[in-house]
C-alpha cells in the first residue's frame, strides 16, 4: 500500500519556492522565475540552496540584524522603564521585565518581518509563501498534482509553517508575563487555575497550532504566476521523489547531483 502523498518540509524565497527531498534530507527541489520570466526547476543540495539565497548573504544580513538588534535593545529599555518606575506592584513590574527578556525580541523580529511581507519589499516572498501553503495543502488533500483551480481553493494557513516558532513563544510567553502581572491582584486558587489553563493552552497549541491563522501577517494574496509556479513545484517535487533513492533503506554513499530543467512560464 502506498504512503499517503505530502510535502513534509518547504521554504518560501522571493523568486520561487524550494521543497525538500522526503527520501533524502540532504536534497532539495528549488522551482523559480529567473530573469528572462520563466520557470527554472533545479534539484541541488540542501545546503547549497540555503547559501546561495541572497536574503541569507552575511552582508545584507549582519547590517540588517544590527539594525534590527538596536530596536530591540530601545524597546528593551523603553519596557525597562516602564517596569521600575510606573508600576507600584512588584509583580507587574517582575510580568514586563519577563516579557521583554523572553518574547520581545520575536515580538519585535515578527512585527518587522510582516511589515514588509505586507507593505515593505518582501511581498513577493509573501505571496511565494501563501502559495507554498496552498499548493501542499491542495497535494496532501487530493493526493495528485491538484489543478491550479484546486490550488486557489486550499487555505494559506499551514500548520507547520516556520512562523509558529516566533507566533508560539510570542503567545505563550506574552500570556505567561500577564499571568505574573495578576499573580499579585487574585486569590491563590484563581492564579492556579490560570496557571493551570496557560499549561493547557500551551500543549494544544504547540501540538495543533490553532493560533495559524495569525500567518496572515506574514503572507500574501497570491497571484496566477505564484500558483503556477507552485503546481510546477509539485509536479517536480513528484518527479523527482520517484527517482530519488531513500537515503535511509540502501546503505553506501549517495552523491547528490544536480538537474536543470527550463519550462517557459
Amino acid at each position: 500500500m502506498d504512503s499517503k502523498k505530502t510535502i513534509l518540509e518547504a521554504r518560501s524565497k522571493r523568486n520561487g519556492i524550494v521543497f525538500y527531498s522526503n527520501k533524502n534530507p540532504f536534497i532539495c527541489y528549488e522551482v523559480y522565475i529567473n530573469e528572462k520570466g520563466e520557470i527554472q526547476k533545479e534539484q541541488i543540495p540542501r545546503g547549497l540552496s540555503e547559501i546561495k539565497d541572497e536574503d541569507l548573504s552575511e552582508a545584507k544580513y549582519s547590517e540588517k540584524m544590527k539594525v534590527t538588534e538596536k530596536r530591540i535593545k530601545i524597546a528593551m529599555a523603553i519596557l525597562g522603564i516602564i517596569s521600575i518606575f510606573l508600576t507600584r506592584k512588584i509583580t507587574i513590574a517582575f510580568g514586563l521585565m519577563y516579557f521583554a527578556m523572553i518574547a520581545l525580541k520575536d515580538l519585535i523580529y515578527f512585527t518587522e518581518s510582516s511589515y514588509q511581507m505586507k507593505c515593505g519589499r518582501m511581498q513577493d516572498l509573501a505571496r511565494f509563501h501563501s502559495a507554498e501553503h496552498m499548493v501542499s495543502n491542495a497535494y496532501t488533500k487530493v493526493q495528485r498534482i491538484p489543478t491550479i483551480e484546486e490550488i486557489k481553493k486550499s487555505s494559506r494557513f499551514d500548520r507547520y509553517c516556520s512562523s509558529r516558532i516566533y507566533i508560539n513563544k510570542i503567545l505563550i510567553f506574552g500570556m505567561l508575563s500577564i499571568v505574573i502581572c495578576l499573580s499579585g491582584f487574585v486569590p491563590v486558587h484563581i492564579y492556579i487555575m490560570l496557571a493551570a489553563a496557560l499549561l493547557i493552552f500551551t500543549v494544544i497549541q504547540q501540538k495543533y497550532n490553532i493560533f495559524r491563522f495569525l500567518q496572515i501577517f506574514c503572507t500574501q494574496k497570491p497571484t496566477d504566476k505564484e500558483l503556477k509556479v507552485a503546481q510546477e513545484g509539485i509536479k517536480f517535487f513528484e518527479e523527482m521523489e520517484e527517482q530519488t533513492p531513500s537515503f535511509f533503506g540502501g546503505g553506501g554513499i549517495l552523491l547528490c547531483f544536480r538537474h536543470v530543467d527550463n519550462d517557459k512560464e
